[in-house]
């Protein structure tokens, strides 16, 4: 059975994918701090921690196993024009989507020596840039980048790129100005994660987006 590692799992799509895998897999999930609802094994991973903690990350591997399978589904969304957003939190959105998933990766690389599978889940703002998000479109770009750019270490053996567009998740809880009626079911878009990871390639981009829902492959490579 394989070990499955999820940064961001405590809710909306890292927790839907949880879901998925938990059927055939051992599932460990991230998050600020444990809700009584979640059924799996749980690792705090605390952001504000990784700022202020030395050797945070080298401690939050050490407790965990071998992971065969590294899910990157952190994130969180900010608003505003650029002037709007402080240094601290441009600070916070950059390291989110793109040093700690470094770090993390090539912690991992460093203890064990592979990777079976890096699953980067990014966003639409990943490719179309928005006024109001400038830092959240940055962090999903990069990440997006960094994603590609691993799939040709062979020292992973499968590298995809998941970019949804907004879905009905606790993502837009402190906007609740943003209509998400129309947007995509986080289950939906799991399943078809899942569905796709499980195709013979080296590395894999696609977007999954809505009006009609479909999956488009942007980029596969054996």
């Amino acid at each position: 059975m394989k070990n499955v590692l999820i940064i961001g799992g405590s809710s909306g799509l890292g927790l839907e994918l949880a879901k998925i895998y938990s059927n055939d897999h051992k599932v460990i999930i991230t998050g600020r701090e444990k809700k009584e609802s979640i059924e799996y094994d749980f690792v705090s991973f605390d952001m504000d921690k990784y700022e202020s903690t030395e050797g945070y990350l080298e401690s939050f591997l050490d407790q965990l196993p071998k992971i065969d399978i590294l899910i990157y589904a952190l994130g969180y969304y900010q608003k505003g024009v650029i002037t709007d957003i402080s240094d601290d939190d441009i600070k916070m959105i950059t390291d989110s989507g793109i040093t700690v998933p470094s770090l993390i990766v090539k912690k991992i690389l460093i203890k064990q020596g592979v990777l079976d599978t890096f699953i980067a889940i990014t966003s639409t703002s990943a490719w179309t840039p928005r006024l109001l998000e400038p830092l959240y479109a940055t962090s999903k770009a990069g990440l997006t980048m960094l994603a590609a750019s691993l799939s040709l270490d062979d020292r992973i053996d499968k590298v995809m790129v998941a970019g949804p567009a907004g879905m009905k998740t606790p993502f837009w809880k402190n906007n609740p100005e943003v209509d998400t009626s129309e947007m995509l079911e986080s289950h939906w878009v799991a399943e078809n994660i899942f569905r796709e990871v499980h195709e013979d390639f080296k590395y894999k981009y696609i977007q999954l987006l809505r009006k009609p829902e479909r999956v488009v492959l942007v980029e596969k490579r054996q």
